[in-house]
């Protein structure tokens, strides 16, 4: 269960979505755990960062440059299970991120993208979204 001076899992799911759009690293670090891991499944390879520096950074990494703004689709919660989904489109893709808290603060992520970006590489889908 959350703590009473914490959010539901959905408020601290949307201010940790809008702390990650407005490139707010500081804010962004407090919701997540000293020992989190990521996991992205980004089509052909998957991605795992394990701890809040390694996770960080790739989040820095990936933003560099980059001023695009993502959109919050749908978000779905368990609060009695801390665990929270979100669907998330960014750039003409679209993610499913699956959050599992521990404490209050986000313990794991499992980000499942779409296959528009490999696709597209490949000359499968030219389109360019669904």
């Amino acid at each position: 269960m959350l703590r009473k001076s914490q959010g539901s899992v959905r408020e601290t799911l949307l201010a940790f979505f809008e702390a990650e759009n407005n490139r707010d690293w500081k804010t962004y670090k407090r919701y997540l755990s000293t020992h989190v891991e990521w996991v992205s499944f980004e089509p052909p390879k998957k991605k795992v960062r394990r701890g809040i520096s390694s996770y960080l950074n790739a989040m820095k990494r990936a933003y560099r440059g980059n001023r695009s703004r993502f959109t919050v689709g749908t978000i779905a919660a368990d609060e009695e299970r801390q665990v929270g989904m979100a669907e998330l489109f960014f750039n003409g893709r679209r993610s499913v991120d699956v959050f599992e808290f521990k404490n209050a603060l986000i313990r794991r992520e499992r980000e499942y993208f779409d296959d528009t970006y490999w696709r597209r590489s490949l000359g499968l889908d030219r389109r360019g979204s669904h």
